[in-house]
């Protein structure tokens, strides 16, 4: 089956649904509801911004700002890289949030 939101992958042959946001393993096997899944740690901790920081030789920081529950934003290491790189991730992050937001709409 291919999926457009759910990322589903072969884990020692095996069908591995991982979060779309921290990719890490949230059930086993191929067959899943496609559409954006989110463990427990980032389902909570919704990205309400990323910000990408030059730190200078060609490397560039990304960051998930997401709200707390402690009345403000906190700043989160997602990945460091070339510019094109953390780009990439910035928009993919992006565009799985809107996505997750049109399914949350779909469904009420």
């Amino acid at each position: 089956m291919n999926y457009e939101f759910a990322d589903v992958r072969f884990n020692s042959g095996n069908g591995a649904l991982l979060c779309n946001n921290c990719s890490i393993i949230i059930d086993y096997g191929f067959d899943h509801e496609d559409k954006v899944h989110y463990c427990k740690k980032c389902a909570v901790d919704k990205p309400i911004d990323y910000v990408i920081e030059d730190k200078g030789f060609g490397t560039y920081v990304l960051y998930s700002i997401v709200d707390t529950d402690f009345g403000g934003p906190a700043k989160n290491f997602v990945a460091k890289g070339p510019k094109d790189y953390v780009e990439y991730l910035q928009s993919k992050l992006v565009l799985d949030e809107l996505a997750r937001q049109a399914q949350e709409l779909s469904l009420e």
